[in-house]
């Protein structure tokens, strides 16, 4: 049995996807490379998925003080290490005068080695991971790029997931993908290849009406606040 069985269910997408933030970068690479080697498609959807530091990094202010702030202090003054200059000015001139000298006089006392850095922004991910099933980090707002579709799992698992009333009807499982007449008979590989274009077609189509859905409700929530001001 392949690793990526056991996480063919439902739920099974965001458990390996944490896995993945949950180690240091050497076993990461271990791990995508084993479920790149079981199927691509995976491997690239965690990649494009899964939290990072620079991600974390490259979002507006708010945000990234927000995901920042409530890290303990020497975790948080590790991560600071690892941020370029201009991202670490804007997280210390976010906060209190008080916090900001003191966070400042620890930052300057560390030296962290490679192990200490790594653990830190380990436990920066798992702490946005949290932020953001809390519900705390919305990321519709944030970076709809990271949003994980609710029917990814059924998605994944070559089901006809129901996207707003809308059924894909395209036969996904192997037994029922159409056959195709060609001059010569089809390779495992190229039905494999087959497969995995529709299914990255299917998370794509998914992706896109859940962020039709989240522009559609914030319209609808700054119409009413007109409404209510006029």
């Amino acid at each position: 049995m392949g690793m990526l069985d056991r996480y063919k269910k439902n739920g099974g997408f965001i458990q390996i996807l944490k896995l993945i933030e949950n180690c240091d970068p050497v076993k990461q690479e271990r791990l995508l490379k084993v479920i790149q080697e079981e199927d691509p498609f995976w491997e690239q959807l965690i990649q494009k998925k899964r939290l990072t530091l620079e991600r974390i990094a490259s979002w507006a202010e708010d945000s990234m003080t927000q995901a920042l702030e409530n890290l303990p202090p020497l975790t948080l003054a590790t991560v600071l290490h690892q941020l370029e200059e201009s991202k670490r000015a804007v997280f210390f001139n976010s906060l209190a005068f008080s916090k900001k000298r003191n966070l400042e006089d620890l930052y300057g006392e560390l030296t962290p080695s490679p192990g200490e850095s790594s653990a830190a922004v380990t436990k920066l991910i798992v702490h946005v991971r949290g932020l953001i099933e809390d519900g705390k980090l919305k990321l519709e707002t944030i970076c709809p790029d990271l949003v994980i579709a609710p029917d990814i799992d059924l998605m994944l698992m070559g089901s006809k997931p129901q996207l707003d009333g809308i059924t894909i009807t395209q036969p996904t499982p192997l037994k029922t993908v159409p056959e195709v007449k060609t001059s010569r008979a089809d390779t495992p590989a190229e039905d494999r290849g087959k497969l995995e274009k529709l299914s990255a077609k299917i998370v794509e189509l998914s992706e896109d009406n859940q962020r039709l859905r989240n522009e559609n409700a914030q319209l609808r929530s700054k119409l009413a606040q007109i409404k209510r001001i006029a």
